[in-house]
């Protein structure tokens, strides 16, 4: 008897939860499809302009002006990636196959928005490597003190007083 009071209730809930989401879904929806006729633009080409990066084709770059590179590893790739996007910065990615790096390119008259947003992405970067570096030594701190108890001494006393 308490258990179908409880599913009821349970139940209840979540028929309020998906009437409340359903409701937000529709009022954002509405909100793009005015956003979209204040623009006059089509609904697909205001949601792909929504959904869109700075990363262009190396080509397009090139035709434009003058291009300037580094060179980076894999994980540092992924969050200069976000920084560029959010500062607004033309860019493309492409992996040396023979050194396993990656070359970052982009425009030379984005110099001030990507100066900034290299830096944030160091920041960001270094703030990982200091989290991870701090929790791998609290681990090995561990591991030591595990490896520096004596558990067999203990066992073989037991079994010899049990034997007496």
């Amino acid at each position: 008897m308490v258990n179908d009071d409880v599913n009821n209730k349970a139940i209840n809930i979540e028929i309020k939860v998906a009437q409340y989401s359903a409701k937000a879904i529709l009022k954002a929806m509405k909100k793009i499809m005015e956003d979209a006729a204040e623009k006059s633009q089509p609904l697909a080409d205001y949601l792909s302009e929504k959904r869109k990066t700075n990363s262009r084709k190396l080509k397009d770059m090139v035709k434009k002006g003058q291009l300037e590179n580094i060179d980076l590893q894999k994980g540092e790739v992924k969050e200069l990636k976000r920084q560029l996007n959010r500062y607004g910065v033309n860019f493309s990615v492409m992996k040396n196959k023979e050194s396993g790096l990656y070359s970052v390119f982009f425009q030379a008259k984005d110099t001030k928005a990507m100066d900034l947003a290299f830096k944030k992405a160091i920041e960001r970067s270094e703030k990982k490597e200091n989290k991870r570096d701090s929790t791998k030594e609290i681990l090995n701190k561990f591991k030591e003190r595990v490896k520096n108890v004596a558990v067999k001494d203990k066992v073989k006393e037991k079994r010899h007083e049990q034997e007496r």
